[in-house]
């Protein structure tokens, strides 16, 4: 009998532990992700140059844009925009 109860509530502990990542899972909605032309957008901006590029980079977390400038002294910049919040986190 006393078997019988523990395994009961070891199984229920297990089956609401379940149910809880489930839910945390189904709140993070995925994000809308802005398209390439936004990202270089945002990019020309904030930097003054010739775009060179852009291509998304999808991770499982974040979808971040690279899009790589030519300054008008010839140095190239990358620039990092994400995809998501539609703003610029890094600039090399």
């Amino acid at each position: 009998m006393f078997i019988k109860i523990n395994f009961f509530i070891l199984l229920t502990a297990l089956l609401l532990s379940l149910s809880a990542s489930v839910s945390a899972a189904e709140k993070q909605a995925p994000c809308k992700v802005i398209s390439k032309s936004k990202a270089v957008d945002i990019t020309q901006k904030a930097i003054k140059g010739r775009i060179l590029s852009a291509s998304l980079i999808k991770r499982p977390s974040s979808h971040i844009y690279k899009v790589k400038v030519l300054l008008t002294n010839g140095r190239v910049k990358t620039i990092l925009v994400d995809g998501c919040k539609a703003r610029i986190i890094k600039v090399n």
